[in-house]
């Protein structure tokens, strides 16, 4: 009996949460900077995320989610279905990945491709792209300055 109910219970969680099951896997790039102060990345959400297994919590700055499957739902779909949640995103993957990430600084852009595992908010990482740290605007010369020298 107690079988029956836990499965029932699986089954209809993502109902009451108002997530929605996705009939196909679902490649997704997320873009953005771990830790950083949201008024200096100005990003479009401001997520939670789980980095691994060991519940290793981060602030997230999103400032791009793309679907990359053909005829699945748009990256702001899936945004919006974890949004309530908390937190937004789980990551698993390959350790290697998940510590690079990790190390990732604040002012270090975050590119991360993976696929949706099981729900919108679990996501298995395939790749990993960190830029170089970006120091800030640097000062552009003028046209006199760059013309005649000073």
């Amino acid at each position: 009996m107690r079988q029956r109910l836990a499965v029932l219970l699986l089954l209809l969680i993502p109902g009451l949460l108002g997530m929605r099951g996705f009939n196909q896997q679902i490649q997704l790039r997320v873009e953005g900077f771990l830790d950083a102060d949201p008024g200096q990345v100005r990003p479009w959400a401001n997520l939670e995320v789980n980095v691994g297994s060991a519940r290793n919590t981060h602030r997230f700055m999103l400032t791009d989610i793309v679907s990359l499957s053909v005829g699945g739902p748009m990256g702001s779909d899936i945004l919006e279905q974890v949004m309530p949640l908390h937190p937004n995103f789980i990551w698993n993957g390959d350790q290697a990945l998940l510590d690079q990430i990790s190390a990732a600084k604040p002012n270090q852009y975050v590119k991360i491709v993976g696929y949706l595992a099981f729900s919108p908010q679990s996501l298995l990482i395939q790749t990993v792209e960190i830029s170089e740290p970006i120091t800030g605007p640097t000062p552009t010369p003028s046209l006199r300055k760059e013309i005649l020298g000073f």
